[in-house]
């Protein structure tokens, strides 16, 4: 029964971390964690050890044993949950870095960037001023500009000149460079549960469109460090 004993201790840790980290009380406090947008998806299991837990404190042994013994994988589990909590893994450490990316300003030619864009294989290009996101050029814009103007896409045209094709709509979002990946799967998250496809995060240091750009994040950064 030695799993018990490890089971009740790292409960008990994993309590004390939420209390430390979210200033709420202890009462219930992993059930509170467990509706909050980063670790929802846990709620289920969050539950079960809970439910674990209250039978093992609450109930006596029976000659001498407790009533149940944890698995292997509900304390790895919790494991988890307390490593999330207490060393999350934050969006900077994970973001491709503004030096990496492929990116644009307001007087960038724009026949040069598509063909860029086209042997990349890149959908969009953050358009910068001053190391600033001020809009975003992407395959639609393009296209856009061309069919709604009847213009082709000369040797001087510049990105300035699809301005209306390039704002930062609701497929955008910033976020806070030491926000935890769990953070930025939530952003994401919440997005398609309003049926809206976020394609890329901004990282800055303070999460504001203001703020100098440090890098990206799509769903496929998040993907791998699954």
């Amino acid at each position: 029964m030695t799993r018990v004993i490890d089971f009740l201790d790292k409960y008990s840790k994993l309590e004390n971390l939420i209390e430390t980290h979210y200033n709420c009380g202890r009462d219930n406090c992993v059930m509170f964690l467990a509706r909050t947008q980063e670790f929802k998806k846990y709620y289920e299991q969050l539950n079960y050890c809970r439910e674990v837990r209250n039978v093992l404190s609450h109930n006596p042994k029976v000659e001498g044993q407790y009533l149940i013994e944890p698995s292997q994988a509900i304390i790895d589990l919790l494991d988890k949950i307390i490593n999330l909590i207490d060393c999350p893994t934050n969006c900077y450490s994970i973001c491709i870095k503004t030096e990496e990316l492929l990116t644009a300003s307001k007087d960038s030619k724009l026949l040069p960037l598509a063909k860029s864009m086209y042997f990349k294989g890149l959908s969009s290009v953050p358009i910068l001023n001053y190391s600033r996101v001020i809009g975003v050029l992407t395959k639609s814009a393009i296209f856009s500009y061309v069919v709604q103007t009847e213009r082709p896409i000369e040797a001087d045209t510049v990105v300035s000149q699809l301005a209306e094709y390039t704002n930062i709509d609701k497929h955008y979002a910033f976020i806070d460079n030491d926000a935890s990946l769990l953070q930025a799967q939530a952003i994401f998250e919440k997005a398609y549960e309003h049926n809206d496809k976020l394609a890329m995060l901004f990282v800055t240091e303070y999460g504001k469109p203001e703020d100098k750009l440090l890098g990206i994040i799509t769903p496929w950064e998040l993907i791998a460090k699954k």
